[in-house]
């Protein structure tokens, strides 16, 4: 199957998941989890169907390149549901406010004659800052992808083990990394073969 004929039927099942998440008129319990795992899913739909929309525009290493973050998406949900404390879907949910702590680091940096709105006083930023010390990054994937996920139904018989995603991470994230950053191959269909053309495909 090719991929003009594969997107329209991938694209048809994530419109009818959305559609069906819609007319349910779900409401998540009072709580963290499914009110976090609810914001997840709606971005990771979003993000399918741009992959989508790139395949069928013929733009395929770009399109393999952006389920890097759909895999992603994937990881919040298994490291979310991983803990029955509540604390890392409290923790996704508050990650926002590093945002007003970053943008005013940015302001005070390049225009710093510029006041800062009323909201953001320092007693504001300072205790973001106590809240979420690592402001730049919420969680590494990595970490999300190793943990084991100790559901009954995903523990190895075998080994006695839970379900680790690092397969998913090690696979994924170096075959994506090529079509994520410019560098890696960026020249390679043209880099032998003057005179310089820029390729349709990939």
């Amino acid at each position: 199957m090719t991929p003009q004929e594969f997107e329209p039927k991938v694209s048809a099942a994530i419109r009818l998941l959305q559609s069906e998440i819609h007319d349910s008129g779900f409401y998540p319990r009072e709580g963290y989890g499914e009110s976090a795992v609810a914001m997840v899913t709606p971005k990771a739909l979003r993000l399918s169907l741009a992959v989508c929309h790139l395949v069928a525009g013929g733009f395929y290493g770009e399109a393999f390149g952006l389920t890097r973050s759909v895999l992603e998406a994937f990881f919040v949900v298994k490291w979310i549901s991983s803990d029955p404390s509540g604390d890392r879907a409290r923790s996704y949910l508050e990650f926002w406010k590093a945002a007003v702590y970053n943008h005013e680091q940015i302001r005070e940096k390049y225009f710093p004659g510029l006041d800062p709105p009323d909201q953001k006083t320092q007693e504001v930023l300072d205790a973001v800052k106590r809240q979420i010390p690592q402001t730049k990054r919420w969680e590494a994937a990595f970490n999300m992808a190793s943990e084991y996920y100790d559901h009954p139904a995903d523990i190895d018989p075998k080994t006695g083990k839970g379900f680790q995603a690092l397969s998913d991470y090690e696979q994924v994230y170096e075959h994506t990394s090529h079509y994520v950053h410019v560098l890696s191959m960026s020249t390679r269909e043209n880099y032998d073969s003057p005179p310089f053309r820029c390729h349709d495909r990939d």
